[in-house]
């Protein structure tokens, strides 16, 4: 059996040169339309397979129906570790595919133009290279799926520590891909409809309460606003955190001083801005031999509002 890789792409970037990768590593590349020829301009015929001439079956319908074939999806789905799947490959004369290159038909990019019609939207809602993604993923302990041209250099570089469990990485990658993808889709046409995906960045040391130990901060669509310098939070702390932040910020933006609040458990135990502190009072707070900046000032102030609540607390 010729060791088999598939391509079927939108973006083409790079993908003559990892085509040519994959063809020094002995691979024949089966592809269809524009990428067979992007290749063939790069690479001529003898390692580049048309997969019409592959499967002896004819693209139909204006190209929607391409590598929708038993021979292509078997070639994916096979598991070359059960009896019966090696049993059906040999009696049908079907070769394996160890590596899909895909990426879809940008419809996210066609429906942001204002004028676009709902005839050239349903055109660009993929369909066998969403059913390749997805068949390749189901079998990712022996097919290795690539949606993104930046993984190309990668793959390359260290192809000989590629293993199951990069795979599953990078069919863990191909299935977040191909959700996307049917996110923009079922959006544009059900237009009362609004997706998110939330992607875990930081977990939390708790949630409201110390047993509540499953708790973390999600970005909205990959965009996470806030960077944690030092410690384990929990989602007190976090509130507390941004809590704060607003008070003082509003304080500043309104007032044209700088100010400083002490939080603890939602609420602000004290805030003050930076009114100078009486020789008397630099003496209570024990700061009397200290060269204060504004901030500091502001600080002291806020702190000792109430220092037995404050304990504990989270400053802005």
């Amino acid at each position: 059996m010729n060791k088999l890789a598939l391509f079927s792409v939108s973006n083409k970037t790079d993908v003559s040169k990892f085509g040519k990768f994959l063809i020094n590593k002995g691979y024949k590349i089966l592809s269809t339309g524009g990428t067979y020829k992007t290749l063939v301009n790069s690479h001529g015929t003898d390692s580049i397979i048309k997969i019409s001439d592959y499967t002896n079956f004819n693209e139909v319908l204006g190209g929607r129906v391409k590598t929708l074939h038993p021979k292509i999806h078997s070639g994916l789905l096979s598991d070359n570790t059960n009896p019966e799947h090696l049993a059906d490959m040999v009696n049908n004369d079907y070769n394996f595919i160890n590596i899909v290159v895909v990426n879809l038909y940008p419809f996210k990019q066609t429906v942001s133009n204002p004028d676009v019609t709902e005839d050239e939207a349903i055109e660009n809602i993929d369909i066998g290279g969403h059913t390749l993604i997805r068949a390749s993923s189901k079998n990712y302990k022996r097919v290795l799926i690539i949606t993104e041209p930046s993984d190309y250099e990668y793959i390359t570089k260290n192809w000989n520590e590629i293993d199951v469990k990069f795979r599953k990485n990078m069919a863990k990658k191909a299935l977040h891909h191909i959700t996307k993808y049917d996110m923009a889709i079922s959006g544009y046409f059900n237009k009362n409809i609004t997706y998110r995906h939330y992607t875990e960045h930081i977990p939390l040391k708790y949630g409201c309460n110390p047993h509540q130990n499953i708790s973390s901060i999600c970005a909205i669509n990959d965009n996470l606003p806030i960077k944690m310098l030092n410690g384990t939070p929990g989602y007190i702390n976090l509130l507390d955190a941004l809590g704060s932040w607003q008070l003082v910020s509003e304080i500043e933006k309104t007032t044209g001083i700088i100010a400083a609040a002490s939080f603890k458990h939602t609420a602000p135990a004290g805030v003050s801005i930076n009114k100078p502190l009486t020789d008397l009072m630099k003496k209570i707070y024990g700061v009397e031999n200290y060269d204060l900046t504004p901030c500091s000032t502001a600080f002291i102030r806020a702190r000792n509002s109430d220092p037995m609540s404050s304990f504990g607390d989270f400053i802005a």
